[in-house]
Parts: C-alpha cells; sequence; structure tokens
C-alpha cells in the first residue's frame, strides 16, 4: 500500500509539475550527446585510386566513425502542436586511414593517409508536437541544414617524407529530419531526448579540393534542457 501510495504522489507531483507544458513563447535549449557518420568512404577512395590514377591502393577504412557532439537552440512556440526551431551543432569528427604506392616502377614504399572529417550545421526546421498527457510531449522535426564538411589529412611516405593536405570547407544545404520526446521537468524547463539526422553531407572522395568524401548521413542523439521565457 505504502509502495501504491508513493507512485501515486509521484505521478500527481509529475502532472502538476507539466501543467503548463505547450505554452506558446520563446525558449532556449543547450543539449549533448554523440554523433555517428554512416557512408561508404571506403568505396569512395578505391573509386578514386582507379586504373587511371597512376597509385595502387593496399586498403582504406573508415576507423572511427563517432564523436561527442552539441547543439544550442533556439525556438518559439504558436501552440501546443506547432513550432518553429533554429540549431546550431558541432557533430564532432570521424577519421578514416588508407595506404596506397605508385603504380609506376622507382618505388615500393606505401603512402600512409589518416584522414579528418569535421562537421557543423546551421538548421531551421518546423516541429509538430503531441502532447502524450501533462508532462511528455513527442515531437517531429523536418528542415533544412546549411552544413560545413572540413576535411585534412597528414600522413608520411617514409619518417622524413611527411604529407599534409587540408581541403576546402564543402558547403552544402540538405534536408535534415528528426524526432524528440520531451519531459516537462517545471513550467519553465524542459529535458528532451533528441535524434537528428542530416542526409547527403559532403561530395564523394576526389582528387580535388572539393570533393573528399561525401557521408549518407549523419545522425545525432542529444539530452537536451530546453528553458521556456514566460510570456
Amino acid at each position: 500500500m505504502r509502495k501504491f501510495l508513493l507512485i501515486h504522489g509521484v505521478a500527481a507531483a509529475l502532472l502538476a509539475t507539466g501543467a503548463h507544458a505547450g505554452d506558446a513563447g520563446l525558449y532556449l535549449g543547450f543539449g549533448a550527446g554523440q554523433s555517428n557518420f554512416s557512408g561508404d568512404i571506403a568505396s569512395q577512395i578505391n573509386d578514386a585510386y582507379g586504373p587511371t590514377s597512376g597509385f595502387l591502393l593496399d586498403n582504406a577504412s573508415l576507423r572511427d566513425d563517432s564523436d561527442t557532439a552539441y547543439k544550442i537552440s533556439l525556438g518559439y512556440r504558436f501552440s501546443p502542436w506547432i513550432s518553429v526551431e533554429v540549431n546550431w551543432a558541432n557533430l564532432g569528427e570521424a577519421t578514416s586511414h588508407y595506404e596506397t604506392r605508385s603504380a609506376t616502377a622507382g618505388t615500393t614504399l606505401p603512402v600512409l593517409i589518416d584522414g579528418r572529417y569535421r562537421l557543423r550545421s546551421l538548421s531551421a526546421s518546423l516541429v509538430g508536437e503531441l502532447p502524450f498527457n501533462d508532462v511528455l510531449t513527442g515531437s517531429l522535426r523536418l528542415g533544412l541544414a546549411g552544413t560545413r564538411l572540413k576535411y585534412d589529412e597528414g600522413g608520411s611516405v617514409t619518417a622524413s617524407i611527411p604529407h599534409t593536405f587540408s581541403a576546402k570547407s564543402d558547403n552544402t544545404t540538405r534536408p535534415i529530419a528528426g524526432l524528440g520526446l520531451a519531459w516537462s521537468i517545471t513550467p519553465t524547463l524542459d529535458l528532451r531526448a533528441d535524434w537528428d539526422r542530416y542526409f547527403r553531407v559532403g561530395e564523394r572522395f576526389a582528387f580535388d579540393n572539393d570533393t573528399n568524401g561525401r557521408f549518407d548521413h549523419v545522425d545525432m542523439y542529444s539530452l537536451n534542457l530546453l528553458y521556456h521565457f514566460s510570456n
């Protein structure tokens, strides 16, 4: 009986704290979590080092495809069901590795290359919200993201012949979609778990300054604290 009364009391308190969830107005949020880069980078590198490249590719791989990520959100809720939201996100980095050698006579020493991709984004989304009760609210986000993918690489033929390269940043506008589940802690504070997906980030790997790798999508999983300004 005591356990039942305790659970009932906690539930009643949660409902009371969320009584104002869904009110219209401005909100600000900060979140942190993890990103995941998904793409056939190894296959793209293999295609670039084709028969006409003058090089033989020994192996290629995406070594580390996840990193710590965080974002800052600014939104405005028009009603309990519709909001607009702008997000700036640092999605961290992913790293690649490949080994190649000259296809012509003269040297058989491999060139060892480590690549690093760094991703930032500024996005704007329309948010549809579905209140499950006075405390929990689900959300669906659809919008556009301006992404900036920076690539640089380093390596060597031998210890005395280093290799470095920094590519021009790839700036593109791509679709973004996401899901969220928010818990109203107080009338002004929400705790929201988000999943965001950025589609087709970057361009396919090639031997120039603009096309150094494309990811089919980059996911971000985050836990966010949202503060709602009172009207």
